[in-house]
């Protein structure tokens, strides 16, 4: 059961959500007390819980105690979610159960060893799939994978990010942009801190009125990997002719833009 009847949370997404709940207007990043069923189903925020069995008080996330209930039927802390036939190990002979997991550690937890032949050639392969659009890579930046279609050019492209998902936007409406995709086949060989070598794909490329060529990437914030993949990315452009350019979230959010950008992009 519920330890607490009501908890305050932070409006930046959810404002309509709410609004229908019946918790009137709300502005962006206002903070409002809720009951803790009203939550979104899928909310990260935290509540106090009581364990039905033992009594005792915890804290869990919302979307994990909802899966909880519909598991079990009650809120149970972690010790007692383990106990009896909730235990997978339950009723099992346990001298079995360790010659198991010491099957699995002679096998290296049951994953064959790739030589670093078959991790280049896995490496290259997955690069190719990036570059040339037929693999997507896990979104990074709010955690929005979007598709997007280009007015432009006609082509979607998966904006792996709401600041890629900008940019897309800003260069459709580049009147000096031609031409722009993420489907450039574009590889760039870089040495990693570790000394091992990887494969960077760039984010866009974009063709110019003028004819120049710009190779575009687009980060929330600047590391020591974007800085050492931009400096073999400058190296490589300027061998072909092109222009590396890497834009960061303060760039794109001047005058506010970004910000507003995500508020409006909640909403719909």
């Amino acid at each position: 059961m519920l330890a607490e009847d009501r908890i305050k949370i932070q409006c930046y997404s959810k404002i309509q959500y709410y609004k229908e709940k019946g918790y009137g207007e709300n502005k962006y990043d206002s903070v409002i007390e809720i009951s803790p069923n009203d939550l979104p189903r899928t909310s990260a925020k935290k509540v106090k819980v009581k364990c039905d069995e033992c009594g005792k008080v915890f804290e869990r996330i919302w979307q994990y105690r909802v899966k909880s209930l519909e598991r079990w039927g009650k809120d149970l802390c972690s010790s007692c979610a383990r106990k009896g036939d909730r235990n997978n190990s339950y009723n099992q002979d346990r001298k079995e159960l360790l010659e198991y997991a010491r099957s699995f550690q002679k096998h290296e937890c049951g994953v064959q060893k790739r030589t670093p032949e078959q991790k280049r050639k896995m490496s290259q392969a997955r690069s190719d799939g990036i570059a040339e659009g037929r693999i997507r890579i896990h979104s990074h930046n709010w955690g929005e994978k979007t598709l997007y279609k280009s007015t432009k050019t006609n082509e979607k492209h998966y904006a792996d990010s709401l600041l890629e998902r900008l940019r897309m936007i800003q260069l459709d409406s580049d009147n000096k942009v031609v031409y722009w995709t993420k489907k450039h086949k574009i590889k760039i060989l870089y040495k990693a801190k570790t000394g091992e070598f990887h494969y960077y794909i760039p984010d866009f490329k974009i063709i110019y009125s003028d004819g120049s060529v710009v190779i575009e990437e687009v980060k929330g914030r600047m590391t020591d990997d974007v800085k050492i993949k931009a400096k073999y990315a400058n190296v490589f452009c300027n061998n072909k002719g092109y222009v590396y350019r890497l834009i960061t979230q303060r760039e794109l959010n001047e005058n506010g833009e970004y910000r507003k950008f995500i508020r409006d992009f909640r909403k719909e």
